[in-house]
Formats: C-alpha cells, structure tokens, sequence
C-alpha cells in the first residue's frame, strides 16, 4: 500500500523535502504539510493545504523558474513539489512509481 511505502521512505529519503515529495505523489497532503511546518517550509505547508486551489499560480510560477534558469538553484525534490502542485504530473508517472501512488497522483 502507499502508506507502506510512505513508512519506509521516511526512513530511507535523504532530506525533508524528498519525504514531502513521497507524501505529495502519495496523495498524503496532510503528512506533507505537516512535514513542511515541521522543517521550516512555513510558505510550502500552506500551498500544500491549498493544493488544487493554486495550480495555475504554481504552474506560472515554475516556467518562469525554468525560462530564467533560475530552477538550477532551487533543490530538486522542492522542485518536484512545485511541479505537482502545479498539477503537472508527466514527470512524476513512470515505471519507477507504484501503480497506487500513479493513482492517486491522478
């Protein structure tokens, strides 16, 4: 299941914002925002509570970070974030990703 999954990256994900990022393709909003608050995310726990609300903001916001170049100084997990908040999922469904996480990404 994707909880189990969620459990055993949590113990395994190299940064805080890589855990976020599992929670969120995970469809576990909740956790992720709570995860956010907790490391200091104060800005990205509050989009993640709004998600749905906010994907075209999101979605402007991160072509302009990937038209100014600037995306190369943003880390990439936090990225990968921003892009599913934006309701852009192409990157995020591959072979890699459990068929319940591409699901609930959905």
């Amino acid at each position: 299941s994707v909880d189990e999954e969620i459990r055993v990256e949590q113990r395994t994900c190299k940064s805080k914002t890589e855990i976020i990022y599992k929670c969120l393709s995970g469809y576990k909003r909740d956790l992720a925002a709570l995860i956010a608050q907790k490391s200091g995310h104060f800005r990205l726990s509050v989009l993640l509570t709004m998600a749905g609300h906010n994907q075209a903001d999101i979605r402007d916001q991160t072509k302009f970070w990937m038209q100014e170049k600037v995306d190369e100084f943003i880390d990439k997990d936090l990225l990968k974030v921003y892009e599913l908040l934006s309701g852009d999922i192409s990157k995020h469904c591959s072979d890699e990703v459990s068929w319940l996480r591409a699901l609930g990404m959905h």
